[in-house]
């Protein structure tokens, strides 16, 4: 237990045993995993895509938006949908 006397060595250690083991694949699985549900609030969905967007390296602008659409309940996406139809 090296660690035990030195701050820097116990980190080392946390680090090691407890940090994400993929640092790119564990937040490109919760994008795949990312949804907002039928009684959630915009904001927190947004807020927690706009984190993993930190952490995902190389995502186009327009995949980022498909995955942002695509995590959202059906009636938000219905009301997109309903509004891009109006607006042609």
């Amino acid at each position: 237990m090296v660690w035990a006397d030195d701050y820097s060595e116990f980190v080392i250690e946390l680090t090691t045993n407890f940090s994400p083991h993929d640092p790119v694949g564990d937040p490109e699985h919760q994008f795949n995993n990312l949804s907002m549900k039928d009684n959630s609030c915009i904001n927190k969905y947004t807020i927690k895509f706009n984190h993993l967007t930190t952490q995902v390296h190389g995502c186009r602008e327009g995949a980022l938006h498909h995955i942002f659409y695509h995590g959202q309940p059906d009636h938000i996406k219905d009301k997109i949908a309903h509004d891009i139809d109006t607006c042609y």
